[in-house]
Formats: C-alpha cells, sequence, structure tokens
C-alpha cells in the first residue's frame, strides 16, 4: 500500500485523501461494487494528475493573486472529497444498491469538478511560473539561544533592579517601576529573561507575563497570579476587579518582581498597576514595550510613586538611561557583534568563506539594522546553502530593493523571506500557531500532540520524535522563542515574537488554513468554509456570539473566553481537534454528545466547570488525546477500549473503569489516583507496555489500600520497558499527610528511565536506593530520604545524564556530605535540603553546576565550622539561594550568624555569583522514628505470680468468657446508705457480651472482693447500681496483686511486651530530667533508647497521681488491643514492685499542644493542609472509640496535650485511662471528674455527667484551637478575646467569623474551608447535648459529605459560665471546683476535686 502524505497548508487534504482513495481501492477489508470501483480509481488518477499540479506551485517563491486562487480552490475540493469519505463511503462498505448509486453519482461530480480545475490550470498557464528560488533545508547548526551584546545591557539593569536592603535611602526600598524601550527584535525579551533570571530569586515573589497588541488585562492578571501562587490558577470567571484585588492581596508584604514583555497599550497598565502595592519592600516592576509613550506612561507612575533619580552609578555618559529615569533604551548590536552572531549562524564557530560571500554578508547584515531577530531569522535561509550563490545574490538584491523601509518593515520582509525558505511541512506547523491568541505561551509537547493529531506528521512509532524535530527547527531558526527555562536550563514554555505573529497570521488568512475570530472587534467577513477555527475575546463586555459561518465543515475548534458565548459542539459534525478554555456559571458542563464526532482525534479542556463525558465513547476510534484540566462527573466505562489513545490526562479522585491494562496504545498516563484505584488496576499497569510517561498521584490517605497498591505499583513498572519519565506526587486536592516508606515496596523501574520524581507527601525511603545508581539515562532525579550518607551519594555521582537533582534529607547527616572530584559530570541544578547542613565540594566536583539551592535551619550556639567547604572549586557556578529556618530555640542572632558564615564562604569564589538568601519559619528535621521497640524476652505471665484467693465468679450458671475482656476504673454513686463508697471500688474487667441477669450477683461480688463487705444482703438498689455501670454484666472484681494474678489469665494482654525496670531506667538515663518530654494526669514521659537502639517513650506513673496505679492496668489492657491509624498504641509495660510503667512508640513531634499551642518552641509549620489533616484524623479516631468499639470508649479527656503527631503530623489521640465503657446511650455519673478545664462539657464539669456528647464539646474546642492557632483560653489578653469559644461566637454572630483563623498560615489557608470547620465546632459545643452531632456526622460534615446544619447553632456553652464556679449537686455525692490561675494560659488548668 502507498504510504500515506500528510497534510499541509499548500496541499490541504491532498495527501491523505489520495491515501484513503488507496485503502477503499486495494484494502481486503473493503470490497466496492465493480462501478464504484472503477469510480473512485479514476478519482484517484485524476487527483494524483491534479496533486502534481498543486507540488510545483507550493515551491513558488512568492505566487501571484490567480496562483493563490486556484491553489486555494483546489485545497477546498480535497477537504470536501475527504470529508464525504470520511462520513459516507468508510461507513457505507455494505450499503445497497441504491445507496451504492448515490456514492458514485457523488464521485462523478466529484471528477467533474476536478476536470475543471485541470482546465483553468492549462488556461491560465500556471506550469510558467519559476520555481522558489529559497530552497529549503533543516538547519540542525544552531539552537536559538545564543545571546550576543547583551552583558552590559544585563549589568546595568540588574544594578538597577537589584533589592537593595540598606536603609541609606528610603526610596530605594520603594517600588521601582522600570522599561525597556527599543524597536522589535532589538533583543529587548531576551534581556528581560536574562535579567529576570539573574535577581529573579532574591524576590518572595515574581512573574514573567507576555502582553500582546489587543488588550487583555485580565489575561494578564490571570497569568501573574498563577506564579506568584506558585502555578495555583484563580478561578476562571473572576471579574477584572476581583482579579487586581486578588494579586495585590498575594504581593502585600513581600517583596515582588514582575515583568510585563511586549506591552503595547496603556489601557492594560492603568489596570493592572493598581495591584501594585507600593511600601519598603524593594519591590520591582519591568516592562518591556516598543513604544516610548508606553516607557513614559509606566515611568510616570514610577515619579508618582517618589522615585525622581537614578542612582548615581547610572549616571555616567555611558549610561543607557539617558532618555529617562528608569527608561532603558536598548540599543541594535554593533556591526561586529552582528557580523559576529550571522557568522556562526550560518558558516559556525570557525568561518571561512570567499570574498564575495563576505560582501554579501555585510550587505545583508546592514539591511538587519543591528536587530538579532532579523540577523538570526535571515541566518537560517543560509544555513546549510553556502555553496548556493545564486540564493545569496537574490536575496541581497531583493533586501537592497528595499528602501526607505522601517526597521519593523524590514523585519517582516526578513520573515517572510523565512517563510518562503521553509519546506511544506515547517510551513504548516508554523502556520498553526495562528490559532493561539498573541502572547500566548505553550508548552512543545501540546504542539507535538495537535500536529499529528491534524495529520501533519506521518503517522509511525516515530511521528512524536519527527514533531519534536520540526518544531526545533522552528526554533532554532528564530521564529518560535523560548519563554521560560527551567533549573536545568531546559525551555518548558515557547512563545511567538510580535511580528513573527502578526506575519504568519496574515498568511494563513491567505491560504484560509485558520480562520481566528476576537468577539470584541468587529468580525470580519468569513469564507465561506472555515476549516479551523479560533474564537476568543479581549473584552467580554462586548462578547457576542459569532455568525455567519457553518459550522459543518470546520475541523479544528479552539475557543478561550466565557462559555455563553461558545456554540454548540455538536454542530461541528466533522471536528477533530477541540481545544476549550471557558469560564463561566456553569457548574457542570455537559459533553455527553461528543461521543457522536466521529472524526475526534484530539480533546483539551481547561475550566472550573465539571465536564459531563458520555457514558459511552467507544465510538471515537480515532482518538489520540484525551486531557481534561477539570472536575470529571465519572470516566466512560469503555474509555479502555478506545484503540489508538496515545495521552490520558484526568485531573483530581478519578477512579478508572476496570481493566486499564487494555490500553495499550498508550504512551502517557496522567494522573493516574493510587488512592482511587483498584489494586487490580493498578496491576493491570503493568500491561502498558507502550507507556512513556506515567505521573501517579494521591488525593486520600487510605493506608492500607495504599501499600498494597504501592506493592503493585512496583511490580508493574518493573515491566514497562519504554518508561521514560515516573512521577509520583499528591493531587492538588490532596487535604492528608501520607508518607508511605516505599524502601522494601518499590523495586528497580526499568533503564530506560529518564525523569524520576517521588515527591512528599507520598513516598519516602529510608536510604538511597541501590537501583538508582543503574539508571544510566536518567536526567532528572527528585528524591525523599530518611538518612544520607556518603556511599548513598557515590551510588548516583557517576549518572552521565544527570542535570537535575533534588535531595530532601529528613534527618540531618552525621557527617559531612563530599562531593568528589570528577562526580556528577553533567549536573546543572543541585538542590539540597536537610536541616542541618554539612556539604564539601572537592576540585573537580560537579564541573557544569550553575545554579545550587539549599535549605537548612539555624541552630542555637551553633559554630556553623563545617557548614559547607569547597565551593570555590565550583567554577561553573552562577546562583546560589538559601533558605535558613530556625531550628527549636534558635533566636535571630543565630541565623545572622549563619548568613554571615555563609557569605564569607562564597566570597571564596573568583566568580561574581547571583545571591539569594531567605529566611523561613523551619525546614524538616526530624529524629528517625522506629516501628517497634527491642522485643524482650520477658513476658508478662512470667512476672505475676500464680491465682490463689481471687473470687472467681465464673463458676457460676452465668459463665463469662475472659477472651475478650475490657478494662476500666468504676466508681460508683449511690444515695444507699448501706453501701460505703467513700472511695473508687474496684478495678473491673467487663466481658462483651454477659447475660443481664447476672446484674445483682455482679454487685455483690464487687463489695465482697473490694473488701467492703455489706451490711447487709445487697438489695435491689445494688442491681441498678451494677446495671448503670454496665447493662451487660461483669465477671470479678480486683485490687492490688490480685490484678496482676488475673491478668494472666487473658491472652489478649500476653501480646504486651515486658521490660524490667533496670532496662527502662537504662533506656531513660536513670529518668533523667534532661530527657523529660511531657508531664501529664499519669505522671512524667521520658524519652528512652532501648539497647538495640530503638527510641521510645517511657511513660512513669505517679504514685500520688490521682489517676496513678489504679489506671495501670486499664490502660494496658483497654488500649493495647485496640488498633486505628489515629490513636496510641502501648508496646510495652513494666509492673515491677510498686512501678507501673508503660511504653509507647516514640513520636517525635510530641503533641499538639507544644508544637502548635507552643509554636515559640517548636520549627514545624503547620499550613492548612496538616491542619485539615489533623482535624479530620482525630475525629475519626473519636468516632471509632465511640461508634466502633462496642461497648464504646469515652475518652473524657480530648484536649491539645493529649493529641500525639508522629514524624508525618499524623495525629493519634492518647490517655485513655480516663476511658469508660458504656453501652449505647448509656449515661455515667462519675464521683470523679477527670478533664481539663476549657475542653469540658457543662453537664461534666458541673454535675459529673459524661456521656459521647462529653468528648464531642471537647473535640469543638479542639477544633477552634487547630484553626485559630491559639489556646482555648489565654488570661494574658484582653477580656473580649480571652476565651476562644467566646470569641468566636461573637465573630460568627457580627459574619466576621475569618477573623478568627491563623494568620500564621498566611495565604496557605481555604477561608471558606476553615469557616466551615469553625461553624462545625461552634456546633459541637452547644449547651444542650441533644444539638451536638454525633461523631460519625462529624467527620462526614468535615470532609464535606455532609451538609452543616447552620439553622441548629445557638450560642454554645461558655467556659465564662462556669470557671471559678463551686457546684453541689443534690442527686450525687459530687463536688468540683476549678480556679484558674496564670498557668491556665497556656491551656493547662489548675484543677481541686473534693469529695
Amino acid at each position: 500500500m502507498e504510504a500515506l502524505q500528510m497534510m499541509s497548508s499548500s496541499l490541504g487534504a491532498m495527501g491523505p485523501l489520495l491515501g484513503k482513495l488507496h485503502t477503499q481501492l486495494f484494502s481486503p477489508e473493503h470490497e466496492l461494487p465493480g462501478s464504484l470501483k472503477d469510480g473512485i480509481l479514476h478519482l484517484k488518477q485524476d487527483l494524483e494528475e491534479l496533486n502534481s499540479f498543486m507540488v510545483d506551485l507550493s515551491g513558488l517563491g512568492r505566487p501571484n493573486a490567480m496562483v493563490k486562487r486556484w491553489m486555494n480552490e483546489v485545497r477546498e475540493l480535497s477537504f470536501d472529497m475527504e470529508d464525504f469519505i470520511d462520513s459516507v463511503i468508510s461507513s457505507n462498505m455494505m450499503a445497497s444498491r441504491e445507496t451504492n448509486k448515490e456514492i458514485l453519482s457523488v464521485v462523478k461530480q466529484f471528477r467533474n469538478l476536478i476536470k475543471q480545475a485541470r482546465e483553468r490550470h492549462e488556461r491560465y498557464e500556471l506550469s510558467r511560473w519559476p520555481s522558489n528560488p529559497y530552497p529549503s533545508c533543516m538547519n540542525s547548526r544552531v539552537n536559538g539561544t545564543e545571546l550576543f551584546g547583551i552583558s552590559e545591557s544585563k549589568g546595568e539593569l540588574v544594578k538597577w533592579l537589584k533589592p537593595l536592603f540598606s536603609n541609606v535611602d528610603e526610596d530605594r526600598g520603594r517600588l521601582k517601576v522600570a522599561s525597556i524601550l527599543g524597536p522589535a527584535g532589538v533583543g529587548k525579551s531576551t534581556l528581560a529573561q536574562e535579567v529576570y533570571r539573574e535577581i529573579g530569586a532574591q524576590f518572595e515573589r515574581r512573574a514573567f507575563v507576555r502582553a500582546s497588541r489587543v488588550p487583555d488585562a485580565r489575561r494578564l492578571l490571570r497569568s501573574m497570579i498563577s506564579q506568584v501562587r506558585r502555578h495555583e490558577r484563580p478561578p476562571c470567571g473572576l471579574p477584572v476587579q476581583e482579579l487586581v484585588d486578588n494579586l495585590r492581596t498575594h504581593l502585600q508584604q513581600k517583596r515582588y518582581f514582575i515583568v510585563i514583555d511586549g506591552l503595547w497599550e496603556t489601557t492594560s497598565w492603568d489596570i493592572i498597576r493598581n495591584a501594585f502595592p507600593e511600601g519598603a519592600h524593594c519591590s520591582r516592576v519591568l516592562i518591556t514595550t516598543d513604544i516610548e509613550e508606553v516607557a513614559l506612561e509606566c515611568c510616570d507612575y514610577q515619579s508618582n510613586a517618589s522615585v525622581t533619580s537614578a542612582p548615581d552609578f547610572m549616571l555616567d555618559s555611558d549610561s543607557h538611561f539617558h532618555a529617562q529615569v528608569g527608561i532603558f533604551k536598548m540599543e541594535p548590536l554593533s556591526t561586529d557583534d552582528s557580523m559576529e552572531l550571522f557568522c556562526n549562524r550560518v558558516f559556525g564557530s570557525n568561518p571561512q568563506f570567499c570574498e564575495q560571500l563576505k560582501k554579501y554578508s555585510e550587505e545583508i547584515i546592514r539591511k538587519c539594522s543591528g536587530l538579532p531577530l532579523a540577523t538570526i531569522i535571515i541566518a537560517s535561509v543560509f544555513a546549510g546553502q553556502t555553496d548556493n550563490s545564486e540564493l545569496w545574490h537574490h536575496i541581497k538584491e531583493y533586501l537592497s530593493s528595499r528602501n526607505n523601509l522601517s526597521s519593523e518593515d524590514l523585519l517582516r520582509e526578513i520573515i517572510v523571506l523565512s517563510y518562503y525558505s521553509l519546506s511544506q511541512h515547517l510551513k504548516t506547523c508554523l502556520l498553526y500557531f495562528s490559532l493561539y491568541p498573541e502572547g500566548y505561551t505553550f508548552l512543545k509537547s501540546d504542539l507535538v500532540k495537535q500536529w499529528t493529531a491534524e495529520g501533519f506528521i506521518q503517522k509511525d512509532k516515530s511521528a512524536n520524535e519527527i514533531a519534536e524535530c520540526y518544531f526545533d527547527e522552528l526554533v532554532s531558526r528564530g521564529l518560535v522563542q523560548t519563554n521560560h527555562i527551567n533549573l536545568a536550563d531546559e525551555v518548558m514554555f515557547y512563545t511567538v515574537h510580535s511580528t513573527v505573529f502578526e506575519v504568519i497570521r496574515r498568511k494563513s488568512v491567505e491560504e484560509n488554513f485558520t480562520t481566528v475570530i476576537d468577539y470584541s472587534e468587529t468580525i470580519p467577513k468569513l469564507s465561506a468554509k472555515v476549516r479551523r477555527l479560533s474564537l476568543s475575546f479581549s473584552n467580554a463586555k462586548y462578547a457576542t456570539k459569532p455568525e455567519g459561518f457553518t459550522p459543518l465543515p470546520v475541523r479544528s475548534l479552539t475557543f478561550y473566553g466565557l462559555v455563553e458565548c461558545l456554540p454548540s459542539i455538536m454542530e461541528f459534525k466533522l471536528l477533530r481537534i477541540l481545544i476549550l478554555e471557558f469560564w463561566g456559571d456553569r457548574e457542570v458542563f455537559d459533553l455527553s454528545g461528543i461521543n457522536i464526532l466521529l472524526q475526534l482525534r484530539y480533546i483539551k479542556i481547561t475550566t472550573d466547570s465539571v465536564i459531563k463525558l458520555p457514558v459511552k465513547m467507544q465510538g471515537l476510534t480515532y482518538l489520540e488525546t484525551l486531557e481534561i484540566f477539570a472536575g470529571v462527573l465519572t470516566v466512560p466505562s469503555d474509555i479502555v477500549l478506545l484503540p489508538k489513545l496515545l495521552h490520558l490526562h484526568l485531573q483530581g479522585d478519578i477512579k478508572l473503569p476496570d481493566y486499564v491494562g487494555q490500553m495499550r496504545s498508550l504512551r502517557a498516563l496522567q494522573s493516574f489516583d493510587l488512592s482511587s484505584n483498584s489494586e487490580d488496576n493498578v496491576q493491570s499497569l503493568g500491561e502498558m507496555t507502550n507507556l512513556h510517561d506515567l505521573h501517579i498521584s494521591c488525593s486520600t490517605a487510605v493506608p492500607d489500600r495504599l501499600e498494597r497498591n504501592f506493592i503493585a505499583l512496583a511490580s508493574s513498572i518493573g515491566k514497562l520497558d519504554n518508561l521514560k519519565s515516573l512521577t509520583l506526587a499528591p493531587d492538588v486536592s490532596c487535604r492528608s499527610i501520607i508518607y508511605t516508606d516505599c524502601s522494601s515496596i518499590v523495586s528497580a523501574p526499568p533503564i530506560s528511565l529518564e525523569k524520576l520524581e517521588l515527591l512528599p507527601p507520598i513516598c519516602i525511603f529510608s536510604r538511597l536506593p541501590q537501583w538508582i545508581g543503574l539508571l544510566q539515562k536518567l536526567c532528572i532525579l527528585k528524591i525523599v530520604v530518611r538518612e544520607l550518607n556518603m556511599d548513598d551519594v557515590n551510588r548516583i555521582s557517576g549518572l552521565q545524564e544527570l542535570t537535575l537533582l533534588q535531595l530532601y534529607v529528613r534527618q540531618p547527616t552525621a557527617q559531612s556530605i563530599v562531593f568528589n572530584s570528577a562526580s556528577f559530570p553533567t549536573l546543572k541544578y543541585l538542590k539540597f535540603s536537610c536541616g542541618v547542613l554539612r556539604l564539601a565540594f572537592q576540585a573537580g566536583a560537579i564541573p557544569n553546576l550553575r545554579r545550587l539551592k539549599l535549605e537548612f535551619n539555624a541552630h542555637s550556639g551553633e559554630q556553623y565550622s563545617d557548614m559547607i567547604s569547597g565551593i570555590e572549586h565550583l567554577l561553573n557556578l552562577q546562583e546560589i539561594a538559601v533558605r535558613i529556618g530556625s531550628a527549636p530555640g534558635a533566636e535571630d542572632s543565630d541565623r545572622t550568624a549563619v548568613e554571615s558564615v555563609f557569605r564569607n564562604t562564597i566570597s571564596k569564589h573568583s566568580r561574581h555569583l547571583s545571591i539569594s538568601i531567605r529566611r523561613a519559619d523551619s525546614v524538616d528535621e526530624v529524629i528517625p522514628q522506629f516501628s517497634d521497640p527491642a522485643t524482650s524476652s520477658s513476658r508478662l505471665d512470667d512476672l505475676l505470680p500464680k491465682p490463689s484467693t481471687v473470687a472467681d465468679v465464673t463458676s457460676q450458671s452465668n459463665e463469662i468468657e475472659l477472651a475478650e475482656v475490657e478494662i476500666v476504673s468504676v466508681h460508683v454513686t449511690t444515695s444507699d446508705p448501706n453501701i460505703q463508697t467513700d472511695q473508687p471500688i474496684a478495678t473491673s474487667t467487663f466481658p462483651r457480651q454477659t447475660p443481664p441477669e447476672a446484674s445483682e450477683s455482679v454487685a455483690h461480688n464487687l463489695l465482697v472482693v473490694a473488701g467492703k463487705s455489706p451490711t447487709r444482703k445487697p438489695s435491689k438498689s445494688c442491681g441498678q447500681i451494677a446495671s448503670s455501670i454496665k447493662r451487660e454484666t461483669a465477671c470479678c472484681f480486683m485490687f492490688g496483686k490480685k490484678a496482676k494474678q488475673a491478668v494472666e489469665r487473658d491472652d489478649d494482654v500476653h501480646s504486651v511486651k515486658v521490660f524490667s525496670y533496670s532496662e527502662l531506667r537504662k533506656a531513660t538515663q536513670d529518668f533523667s530530667g534532661a530527657n523529660k518530654i511531657g508531664e501529664g494526669g499519669f505522671g512524667s514521659v521520658f524519652r528512652g533508647v532501648l539497647k538495640d537502639g530503638t527510641v521510645v517513650a517511657v511513660k512513669v506513673l505517679s504514685a500520688t497521681s490521682r489517676q496513678g496505679v489504679r489506671e495501670f492496668l486499664t490502660e494496658l489492657t483497654a488500649i493495647s488491643d485496640i488498633k486505628h491509624k489515629n490513636l496510641v498504641t502501648p508496646v510495652g509495660c513494666c509492673a515491677e514492685g510498686s512501678h507501673r510503667i508503660l511504653v509507647y512508640k516514640y513520636l517525635e513531634n510530641n503533641s499538639l499542644a507544644q508544637t502548635l499551642l507552643g509554636r515559640r518552641y517548636s520549627n514545624i509549620r503547620f499550613n492548612w493542609c496538616a491542619r485539615v489533616n489533623i482535624s479530620v484524623g482525630v475525629a475519626r479516631g473519636l468516632a471509632f472509640l465511640h461508634e466502633e468499639i462496642r461497648p464504646p470508649i469515652i475518652h473524657r479527656d480530648i484536649k491539645a496535650s493529649n493529641i500525639l503527631l508522629d514524624k508525618d503530623l499524623t495525629p493519634k489521640i492518647s490517655d485513655f485511662g480516663l476511658a469508660k465503657l458504656l453501652p449505647p446511650n448509656a449515661t455515667y455519673v462519675s464521683i470523679q471528674v477527670a478533664g481539663t478545664l476549657g475542653y469540658l462539657a457543662p453537664e461534666y464539669a458541673i454535675r459529673g455527667q459524661v456521656t459521647k456528647k462529653s468528648d464531642i464539646y471537647s473535640y469543638g474546642v479542639l477544633l477552634l484551637e487547630i484553626v485559630s492557632g491559639r489556646h482555648n483560653t489565654n488570661t494574658r489578653l484582653p477580656s473580649e478575646d480571652r476565651f476562644l469559644l467566646e470569641r468566636t461566637w461573637g465573630l460568627y454572630e457580627e459574619g466576621r467569623l475569618e477573623e478568627i483563623i491563623d494568620t500564621n498560615m498566611g495565604d496557605d489557608v481555604d477561608v471558606e474551608e476553615a469557616c466551615r470547620f469553625l461553624k462545625i465546632g461552634l456546633l459541637c459545643t452547644q449547651e444542650a447535648m441533644a444539638r451536638r452531632p454525633n461523631m460519625t456526622n462529624v467527620v462526614q460534615m468535615l470532609t464535606g459529605e455532609k451538609r452543616i446544619p447552620v439553622d441548629k447553632i445557638f450560642r454554645p456553652a461558655m467556659i465564662t459560665d462556669f470557671v471559678d464556679l463551686k457546684v453541689s449537686s443534690s442527686s450525687t455525692t459530687t463536688k468540683s471546683s476549678f480556679t484558674t490561675t496564670e498557668p491556665f494560659s497556656s491551656g493547662t488548668p489548675t484543677r481541686s476535686s473534693s469529695v
């Protein structure tokens, strides 16, 4: 079969059309009736002749109007014929005889039209026109990024714009606005980019945006906001004023640097400048413009800001700031620089050419007027044509004839010359840029996919590589420009120069290649048949739907604007390319009908709306790309059956249909949600053997599923031999910190890998995996490790392709990390983040390093002598960025000291480096955690004596199973004078299931075992007491040693490890005060290190603690068998002599009270994501105790100091010593109130009445503390702010709830969600218990699954209602008193209780 030819701007659909006709004729899949087959064969022969004419004419340099018209008619005919084949013939191979006759009739009509076109070609003698004098060739010599003649200019601008931090002149701290003024093509954008790269890192907020000739302030503002907010796009539909306010908010009190490239008018500037706050922060705005009036207007704004004079060093006679203060007039290149640039482009670095070519070169360079863009573009015409003297002569003569033209007009002529020198496929690809709005920045990968889908590239395995070569060729010729370069000097975004854009848009209109409509402007008369349509608007106020065109023939639709102006997509029956970027009021945008657009090849949608896709889309058999940057309701179930799908991008928490492995054609998959997809789906990824790019995300934390899916993922990745890029990163919607230790899970990926990003908070390794050193093609590596040593660094130092390395080390290194000589030969960017910095560079290390970024903490009293050494050996280093955090206890003087040491170290470097040193809250710095303490040879039953005189009721008829017992302290309150209750009666073991008839006998045995024989046989009231404690009765009650004897019968307890007192004494250094990490109602908590190095937390119960010894067995047994990710689990104990000690896993981040509420002693920064995770985690843990444990457990002391945080800030509820086991809906009245004032529910604090709703009240107070970042009570504050709950309610009533949100989070907070959490806190603290939600409902409201009933939020029960209050209850013997003292301001009450 003949090879399919490509689509092109000159030939139209002629190439693909001939290929399809060939397929219809000769493919065994198609059996045409004889007459129809003959008709199609003759049609193909006619077209081949016409195609040869088109090929000849497409080679003309400057075709006249007659040629253009004829070629346009033939192109339109080819499109009509291909549409007919796609929609009729291909789908009617088994059609009826009548249908075949109709098809044959249309074929005859086409043949007649071809005949007429051939006759016109002969009549007008179109074949006599000369061929193109500009032969095309691929220019592989140059790269389009060379810089000539701007070093001096850059130095001046950098001096002018660089932030000055001295206070010598108040004006120097103000906002400065500078303009780079010069003609088109002089290099303003290149200079601005270089300056931006040189000093951009010294600013807290920065953005580089491109303007256009048509005013579009909305687009510029959105682009700025996206960059200053670290690529978080603002909502699409915001009005301009809201965008201005939004940007101003994010720039307020920040040092910012904004570059606006190519500003053509002042309308946009008048709007945008209102977003720039002034103030003494050394902020800068840089404008580039061709128009002097625009530059003056911008600098007048600066003058109004009282910046009226240049620094002294700018006022010398050679300065380019001679036109106006703040206006940098950019001069053209000198003749020598122009000649060097031209010759390097044409002849290479060592030019050798004859005298004739030298003369031609000098004349051509003179016509370029010193414009680098003109020089680069014209040089690309000659590249590879140094021996073609005819070409040199022709171009020299042509340019010489263009007299009296401005430099900009000459630039246009040169661009046209370059256009005609391009091959057909390059012309086509270049014209495609006209579909984008002017000033638009784009990714190479997007254009490559679109060109392939359009048919500009031959469809085979190398199509992607060929398209990239075409793109690179256009860049090397200067027709496409780089717009953003990443840290590894790789170009990320591209754009088209305004003058180039103007030329290609005009050419695309001439050839009816694209039709561009701006709603806001007068719509020109449209062609009868629009093939590629671009709809956009620059002013929403005047936006209207376009009219006057027929949607049927449109093959490509690009839309940027209001959704209300979007035509009905379903009317574009022949659509192949669909690119939508829209905004509006629609919450859901319905695309469920696109399954009827059977020719679709490419779909890309960007919007704030949720997209509704069709239930089935298997009919889209040509679809190659589906990229939706928006929410999706559901994924079509048959998407896995699309045979040609190459690229799939779905955003957010998306569960793909089963059997994703069937998509074997897929090359790129992003993002595959590890937490939403099944293990089978993850496993089936290994069947996608064509996969090149895989992006794995995680939106929620489901630990068990994650671990299983990680294991499945590791197995799958190992099978993907073609994989080049692998990324594991959290989804933008992720609200959880979900570190997973991948050391034993992730195995070696394919050796073909070029990019590996394993980002927090999903994936962390205990050490750098050995298999990374085997990835010899690896270019980019980003990874998090718990610890790092020299062996790890040496393992990857020989990777020959590695250009970017980011290492995040969570545990401070024990010794210096040395980069040896000749290590990392190609590395250009290194980022090293560790709490303690110890780096050394030997001579010859990292020879190509350009950028170095370091993150570490300042520590109290540190000398920093070994912080960094050998930096002078990094010979090519250009830029150093440093971020210094503060470790606990460090002061500003410590940061100042480390800055001074660092600057002195850098001063040893021989080059002038760009240095940026910024302060941060802290850098992640943790102590390693071990999962389990060392195993002890002792068992609990070895230490406990055998049973002897324990009263045992299990021999009675109501036999009780001991295998499922829980322990709880029992306090009985009764008015019966026959029962003595002057102290807690017993420690009891409650079975999970006990016959209710046993209640009377249990009450009797309770008193006997306790040594409190009743004065008479227990009456009915005794049974009532027992029932009030546990409606399903208990088995035995015991004290002291007898309790120990009974515990051995419980198999559950045997799993608890037992330590000797000497072991724990040694582990804690004799319970040294230096190791003391906390103190609570039970006693003191110490950090201990067991003999095998395992770190544990040792809780020594105080003999004088009111909770003390009696609760020991309670906490030990009640907790040890309860497993939940948000509950603290003991792993051991000591019960030797009088000592009662519990052993826990060590949680290095201590409690919420010490870290969040005691932040001056902590370096942890709690962003909003972390606070959401903590709030939801605590709620889930409490819901588990209340709803899933039978009988339920009531904590009774929920507070910040009882919420512990592990290494990943996962919250864990501690201290169940106060817990009671109660049946559902039971109410228990205790004689002894346990808890902390400020968190106590009123019914508990005043009457001692405890239910699950008491915990919920405490949780509500805790939730307010988490959101506000302050204690519930602080007596140092003014009276109106002293009590958090009272203050929150006041702000809620006034509609100013957001004012209580912790300002330390800065912009990193979802205000709406934070206010929702505050409302939940108020709901939980309602005075009436019935109004408080249960914890399951709380979890649902926190996660957004359930609406908050705001109509049920009334004034909560305030702490001021019962602080300093003494209450006596006639129904109980309870008497409680509370007093607040100064320590209470830190959340710890001074409390006294009496009976």
